[in-house]
């Protein structure tokens, strides 16, 4: 009772006994990605202080040597209908007490072990709900890993709280396969983040499979372009709905969402803030500034020691993102506040323009604009992109540049690589040192 247990696993029917029954023997839950070095994973072990772990068998390399761990077989990692049983199995819990916890993605510094309590997930689970307002013939195919808190929060608890049907799949095994995967399952919703879609979208326009199902995409864990929008609703069927959505594993993790009725500005904002959620810019320019928060869900604290704290009622919560809100209250994410920089003393919101890149040059796969100090001319920008493309891109994004951004704004540099670096969670880094050997 009240002891951390670990899961390490992909998604499976199997991975939700094992967290239903540490719920149901009132113990926590630590996930883990199992995609992340073995070192991290012992680090994270260790810092949370489990003494027990469950892992897939077969998935990692080695074994893990800081815990007493209990190996368990997947019977179809291929995907599953969540059976009726599991859904028996799910108790709502509304108690303040730790329930799991889920680490960050670290992209500009260390992970960090972010403590849920049950009434976290179980309220945001409501809260999703009410703007959703799920109909029980709906078939939810989750295309994201339990091993976050949107897949765990959006995707499985929801699921299991709303009797919605949901199908789990691996997200790792081939788009073709999962694309067969859905429209075998006959799935009316899919779940899913904007890199996976967008390699469902180039296996789609292989495969051109009927989905005749499929009515709503949702999307969250990162931007997503209009571009590739476009491009889903061309290859899925421009009936289908796609719903933007944000938050933080520290937020529980929704904070907004856009709903079946409110697609009036788009696919550029990631909605309106859910009910029982404020949301403020504290303002940095113009219109734009700190997101800041108050939500029922907010989390407990961190796991690594000095950061074990807890919230108090009315506070703000600083997302770390930088954003602004229109006059209808729809939220847009213009990136990290640590990902910021000035150049000449202006601020530059690289992730933004990012994003205009990819939609305007479709050819770039990904990119990263990464800021160095230069002691003559303070930061230098450099852009770093990935493309099957064969011609060079680097004279049409110079051209994109000089038309679209502020003179402060453009890279001086401009470099092709084959993949762009990730750190342990499988981001894509923004640390400079990660890029050294591109220069």
């Amino acid at each position: 009772m009240n002891s951390r247990i670990g899961i390490i696993g992909e998604n499976s029917i199997e991975f939700i006994e094992i967290l239903l029954d540490i719920w149901k023997n009132q113990n926590i839950a630590c996930i883990f990605d199992w995609r992340i070095p073995l070192s991290e994973i012992e680090f994270r072990i260790k810092e949370a202080d489990i003494k027990l772990c469950y892992i897939q068998k077969n998935i990692l390399n080695k074994s893990i040597s800081v815990c007493e761990y209990k190996e368990y077989e997947v019977k179809d990692s291929s995907f599953s209908f969540v059976p009726q049983y599991i859904y028996d199995n799910f108790t709502n819990n509304y108690s303040k007490s730790e329930a799991i916890i889920l680490y960050s993605s670290g992209t500009t510094g260390v992970a960090k072990g972010i403590k849920l309590s049950h009434y976290a997930i179980n309220k945001n689970a409501d809260m999703i709900h009410e703007c959703l307002n799920s109909k029980k013939d709906e078939c939810v195919f989750l295309a994201k890993p339990m091993s976050h808190s949107s897949g765990l929060v959006t995707g499985l608890i929801h699921s299991l709280k709303y009797k919605v049907q949901l199908v789990v799949c691996n997200p790792t095994q081939s788009p073709t396969k999962n694309l067969y995967n859905i429209f075998n399952s006959n799935a009316t919703t899919l779940l899913i983040n904007p890199s996976l879609l967008k390699l469902f979208v180039l296996a789609q326009k292989k495969l051109n499979l009927n989905f005749h199902k499929l009515r709503i995409i949702r999307v969250s864990g990162s931007a997503i372009t209009t571009e590739l929008v476009n491009e889903a609703k061309a290859c899925f069927g421009e009936s289908i709905k796609i719903l933007n959505g944000y938050g933080l594993t520290e937020t529980g993790p929704a904070i907004t969402m856009q709903n079946m009725e409110d697609n009036s500005n788009g696919y550029v904002s990631v909605g309106k803030q859910l009910n029982g959620v404020e949301l403020k810019i504290d303002i940095i320019e113009n219109d734009i500034g700190k997101i800041l928060v108050k939500t029922p869900c907010l989390f407990i604290g961190y796991v690594s020691i000095g950061e074990d704290f807890e919230f108090q009622n009315g506070e703000w919560y600083n997302t770390g993102d930088i954003g602004r809100i229109d006059k209808e209250g729809n939220l847009f994410i213009l990136g990290r506040q640590d990902n910021m920089f000035t150049v000449g003393g202006l601020n530059v919101y690289p992730e933004d323009i990012e994003k205009k890149l990819q939609e305007k040059i479709p050819q770039i796969e990904e990119c990263v604009m990464i800021s160095n100090k230069n002691d003559l001319f303070g930061n230098k920008i450099t852009l770093y992109y990935s493309s099957s493309y064969k011609c060079d891109l680097n004279n049409k994004i110079r051209e994109f540049c000089s038309d679209n951004l502020a003179s402060y704004e453009r890279p001086i540099n401009i470099i092709k690589i084959n993949s762009l670096p990730r750190n342990s969670n499988c981001k894509i880094s923004r640390k400079a040192d990660d890029y050294k050997k591109y220069e």
